[in-house]
């Protein structure tokens, strides 16, 4: 732990910048109050003032994020309406440990936001200069509903995450040409949605409050959408033929024709055995280049969350995201105006 506050606070007393921005929705999910404030405790060693601002998806879209987020982390259950929003656990920390004051928390509704960008809109936030058009790169990082039950289908019906050093890159590279398949967005029915969010309205009550906006969904039909797990794995041959294409493009091997499923729609255990051969391509494609070096950063942010949520460190390698802007669907950066001395005038 003393170790990795010495790199943090040297990390941020070299900041050239009078501002610096931490953004990590893991602040919201696996730490604490008492985590926060050792976060808190530790940045105003060098800084005057820390804003938070987050970021609050409704809870239709919020559920299916969290859904296609566990299915691309190797789940396969069908839990979608399942899936708990616990906003006032998410956001009610902040206000406790930095101050209601210091904490901005908007409706994630891109329609709002300058250019429809969640970027724009977090610079406009914060009053710092806006960034050029060109600088900000947009990503798509939702799924198609093809693409989607593509991957449950895998996920449901075939071997598993796996275990091994190349274990997190084979299931990246294998889900990376699933965000080429066009297609419509996956959406869940309100039927699906309706009895689990009545469950949760007195949280959904509470962060409406909070934000001072309601957080009902237009787009979001009692009828219309997936309300099945049938349903998500109907996925059609042409989906099959469309990743056999982003494959090829995307790692330079071609899916041989024959090993390309049939039927329409395809049955999902075939896509199982489909997606299996084509990591298995990608696994041979590993053992023939050499590794690649190992994250620094990548264990230093690990060690910062054991130490902000007081667990010990452990050996195994997790995933993790790199601090960077709040990037489309994020739901809670945290910003924190650095103060280098001689201290000046609040902004």
């Amino acid at each position: 732990g003393g170790l990795l506050r010495e790199r943090l606070l040297k990390a941020v007393a070299s900041c050239s910048v009078p501002e610096i921005i931490i953004s990590a929705e893991a602040l919201t999910s696996t730490i604490d109050a008492a985590g926060l404030a050792a976060l808190r405790d530790l940045l105003l060693q060098h800084c005057r003032e820390i804003r938070v601002i987050g970021y609050v998806r409704p809870p239709v879209g919020f559920k299916t994020s969290i859904f296609q987020e566990a299915v691309k982390h190797g789940k396969g259950k069908f839990n979608v309406a399942e899936a708990k929003v616990h906003y006032r656990r998410r956001f009610r920390k902040f206000d406790e440990v930095f101050g209601r004051d210091k904490v901005l928390l908007r409706k994630f509704d891109t329609s709002t936001f300058p250019g429809g960008c969640i970027v724009a809109d977090f610079f406009e936030q914060t009053g710092l200069s806006p960034l050029p058009p060109d600088a900000v790169v947009r990503t798509n990082e939702s799924l198609s509903r093809e693409a989607c039950g593509m991957l449950y289908a895998y996920r449901k019906f075939g071997p598993g995450y796996g275990v091994g050093d190349t274990v997190i890159r084979e299931n990246n590279e294998m889900i990376a040409p699933m965000f080429g398949i066009a297609g419509e967005r996956l959406r869940f029915s309100g039927k699906l949605m309706l009895p689990h969010l009545t469950a949760e309205l007195k949280d959904i009550r509470w962060i409406e409050r909070r934000i001072g906006a309601s957080l009902h969904e237009k787009s979001v039909s009692f009828a219309a959408g997936v309300d099945t797990e049938e349903g998500l794995l109907t996925v059609s041959r042409a989906c099959c033929l469309a990743y056999a294409r982003e494959f090829e493009s995307r790692h330079g091997v071609p899916v041989p024709p024959e090993r390309i499923p049939t039927g329409d729609p395809v049955d999902p255990t075939r896509i199982a055995t489909f997606l299996e051969f084509c990591r298995g391509l990608i696994r041979a494609k590993f053992a023939s280049e050499p590794p690649p070096p190992k994250s620094i950063l990548h264990a230093s942010f690990r060690k910062l969350m054991h130490w902000l949520t007081g667990k010990p460190s452990r050996k195994k390698k997790t995933r993790t995201n790199v601090a960077r802007p709040p990037a489309d669907g994020g739901s809670s950066p945290a910003a924190a105006r650095q103060l280098r001395p001689p201290p000046r005038p609040a902004r």
